[in-house]
């Protein structure tokens, strides 16, 4: 089962980065070579050495697997519709940046507080945690829905096609960052 869903989340999200990059490509040009089509392995280098230099060592990546995380583990403990949903995802992506657009309005100097440390790990890694959760969320929903048969085949769609295009929205403004 873990094996089975470590494949599907580097699938998904490697369908995801590919999204991204013809997204990307079909709204930049009008005329297209043989050559940009081959170009996705480039694409996710640079999304890779531009979360690199954005963010620091190896911190995003923790950051992301543990959102990846949690996004798999509530829809797998929670059998509810909503966990089942892109709804949470939904929430989670517009919140967080509004968290993020007015941490220094609330942040207090003064002792470092543990409220304060997680709010300014949200303000830093907002993005990491919404891209994780996202991704993880799909795996979930792909897993329940072929292999636990939790969700309709029409909810699963709907929603899967919702958070890929949230995920590739983010995706491509990491690279432009």
């Amino acid at each position: 089962m873990v094996i089975e869903i470590v494949l599907v989340y580097l699938c998904y999200f490697f369908l995801i980065l590919a999204g991204s990059y013809y997204f990307t490509l079909f709204t930049s040009k009008d005329v297209y070579t043989r050559d940009d089509f081959k170009l996705v392995f480039p694409f996710i280098s640079k999304f890779i050495s531009s979360i690199n230099d954005n963010y620091p060592g190896a911190t995003f990546w923790s950051v992301l697997l543990v959102s990846s995380f949690s996004g798999i583990l509530i829809p797998m403990i929670i059998t509810h519709w909503i966990t089942n949903s892109s709804i949470l995802f939904i929430i989670l992506f517009f919140v967080l940046p509004v968290i993020k657009n007015n941490h220094e309005k609330f942040h207090v100097t003064g002792p470092e507080t543990y409220s304060d440390a997680l709010t300014g790990l949200v303000y830093r890694f907002s993005d990491a945690i919404i891209l994780g959760y996202g991704v993880g969320l799909g795996t979930a929903l792909m897993y329940n829905w072929r292999s636990l048969s939790h969700i309709y085949s029409l909810f699963f769609l709907l929603n899967i096609i919702i958070l890929s295009i949230f995920i590739g929205n983010i995706v491509i403004e990491l690279i432009k960052e």
